[in-house]
């Protein structure tokens, strides 16, 4: 069951872009066609989406189990635990979307994996 919390607390996050021509900037690291960004800096969830955006990127987006356990693999190096993901219901009540339009495929994996933080009826989702 995830856990909840008030999505205004301070969390780091993880940013995401897709590769330009199969490279990622300086502190960047590249999976599969996408490069990602570790942001130890606390900030809410919008702020955080903000900032990515910022960067020409958003939250990070799971699609495939092949990027869950990248991130969640690779969260032990970048020393992320309870950081921001771009998952949300804030248009719809219990209709989670990516903050970068991406399908939401494996969700049952997607939701135990991560806490789902809430600010009265509006959810985001972090590590």
């Amino acid at each position: 069951m995830a856990r909840t919390s008030s999505c205004e607390l301070l969390h780091g996050f993880l940013c995401f872009a897709a590769a330009e021509e199969q490279r990622c900037e300086d502190g960047w690291t590249k999976f599969q066609g996408n490069c990602y960004l570790p942001v130890s800096d606390r900030a809410e969830w919008l702020e955080a989406e903000q900032r990515c955006r910022h960067l020409n990127a958003h939250l990070v987006s799971i699609i495939t189990p092949e990027e869950q356990q990248f991130v969640s693999g690779e969260r032990l190096i970048w020393n992320l635990f309870g950081d921001w993901i771009g998952l949300n219901d804030k248009t719809v009540q219990n209709d989670f979307q990516w903050t970068d339009g991406s399908p939401l495929v494996n969700t049952d994996i997607t939701l135990r994996a991560y806490s789902l933080c809430c600010k009265h009826s509006k959810h985001t989702i972090k590590m």
